[in-house]
């Protein structure tokens, strides 16, 4: 019997609901049951791994699906984590790295961002506060810190598990923690973040190998992000080149066929943070207005203005280099892995 709970979506005066199942690699339909308590079942003897549900003539996925973040140092991992919550959580990779794993998990409604540790073989929980974070963070006895927060463009059921960096010459416990996370839990989609102005350092190939044995031995789809696109220089390569050469590399280190997605994780958090209403630093105003101004895409008079003391920007032309910044593109591809490594066609619309 399969279950689904419309309140988990804050779904309200919900009288149909279908389910979407796999059966030999086809996607078949079936209306879902109401029973009194609200919530919808499916009654079938049959065991089924893949399914999703639609509803109000949209799709929702009520399994979570769990991805591991790795990347080498100075790859902008912490930068894209708070680009997909769209403020500042996780700690820079400039600042104390401990060797913890971070567990963010989605947060749906009204529910204020918390998080929580096991210590001295209690649960602590505490309201998400940066200043809080960073004690945790600094608390050698805690290997791990989960936080329960929005993704503001995801809908569906996620964690990220933020992994230690990778780098043999840091910290070969970091690296472990990374490795053990990987081969011994269930997790088996992955986000890999290069650096585009850092390519085919020594520490990123031995990684890949390691990689590779890895996808080997286990049913793993990976998500990799070339980040800081928007720090090559345009006169001298483009990023179609650009990203052909990183296609030639991963083939090279036996990765074929894979997508990969251009970003800019930086210029997302600070969109992100001004459509949020989230006070930027001096330094983001700068380098926002940067950005602002070599942006190609046109004001309008129409436009809805935010006004800082110093400039105002247009909400249109923010919105339009979000989605230049590549951010978007990948926030639907987290939303619809299978999609792209097809075993089963998920597609959240």
């Amino acid at each position: 019997m399969i279950t689904f709970n419309p309140k988990k979506f804050f779904l309200n005066n919900i009288n149909e609901i279908e389910i979407c199942l796999e059966n030999n690699k086809k996607i078949e339909t079936f209306p879902m049951i109401k029973k009194e308590n609200g919530t919808f079942v499916y009654d079938d003897d049959k065991s089924y791994k893949n399914y999703y549900f639609k509803a109000n003539g949209k799709t929702y996925c009520s399994h979570k699906i769990e991805y591991a973040v790795i990347s080498t140092m100075s790859s902008g991992k912490s930068t894209f984590i708070n680009a997909l919550v769209g403020k500042d959580i996780m700690p820079s990779e400039n600042q104390a790295c401990t060797g913890k794993i971070f567990k963010l998990e989605s947060l749906f409604g009204n529910q204020e961002d918390t998080m929580c540790i096991k210590k001295d073989g209690k649960i602590k929980r505490y309201f998400l506060e940066e200043e809080i974070l960073k004690e945790l963070n600094l608390d050698t006895s805690i290997d791990e810190i989960d936080i329960q927060i929005k993704y503001p463009n995801i809908r569906n059921n996620i964690s990220i598990y933020d992994t230690p960096g990778v780098n043999s010459y840091q910290n070969k416990g970091h690296k472990d923690i990374t490795y053990n996370l990987l081969e011994k839990a269930k997790i088996k989609n992955i986000i890999y973040i290069l650096n585009a102005t850092q390519l085919g350092t020594n520490d990123d190939k031995f990684f890949l190998i390691d990689l590779e044995e890895l996808k080997n031995k286990k049913d793993i789809k990976i998500l990799f992000i070339l980040n800081k696109i928007d720090s090559i220089d345009e006169d001298r390569e483009n990023k179609e080149e650009i990203i052909k050469n990183v296609e030639k590399y991963l083939e090279e280190n036996n990765f074929k066929n894979y997508l990969i997605f251009p970003l800019s994780a930086y210029l997302a958090k600070l969109i992100r943070k001004v459509l949020n209403n989230i006070a930027l630093t001096r330094v983001e105003k700068r380098d926002l207005k940067k950005y602002y101004n070599t942006s190609t895409i046109n004001e309008s008079e129409k436009d809805e203005y935010i006004n800082f003391k110093e400039f105002s920007l247009s909400r249109n032309k923010l919105e339009g280099m979000l989605e230049e910044s590549g951010i978007l593109d990948i926030e639907d591809a987290i939303q619809n892995i299978n999609e792209f490594y097809p075993t089963f066609s998920l597609r959240i619309v």
